[in-house]
């Protein structure tokens, strides 16, 4: 069973980490708990904020790409069986970072600053 309406549910609350995510790249099987999403582009700051409280280093993501998205629901046995992710092509470019490095938590800082400046919809914001 092809939905529409899930496809676009999920389009909508995938949306926050995948960029430009379009109904057409989603595929539901509703009944069998299977869906698919294809050629997708993963949202880099929202997968940081994702991995700042569990990475023992800060890590500088620079580009994250999956050509395919598995995801399977067990509906008839939610509660004993995990939802299971399945990544295909997955490509990753990223540097850890001593968070000691003077130079770099400069640099996060200044990002964090334009970062926080486009969230609050001004030009700049000063951190002290």
């Amino acid at each position: 069973l092809r939905c529409a309406m899930l496809e676009g549910f999920l389009t909508q609350r995938l949306g926050r980490y995948i960029e430009g995510l379009r109904t057409d790249q989603v595929s539901a099987k509703l009944l069998s708990g299977v869906f698919k999403l294809k050629d997708v582009v993963i949202n880099i700051s929202a997968i940081k904020e994702l991995l700042v409280e569990v990475l023992p280093y800060p890590l500088d993501i620079s580009h994250i790409k999956c050509s395919s998205i598995s995801i399977k629901v067990p509906w008839k046995k939610l509660r004993r069986k995990p939802i299971v992710v399945e990544l295909e092509g997955f490509e990753l470019e990223a540097r850890i970072h001593d968070p000691q490095n003077e130079t770099w938590k400069a640099s996060q800082a200044s990002q964090q600053a334009e970062l926080l400046a486009k969230a609050v919809g001004r030009d700049e914001v000063q951190i002290r």
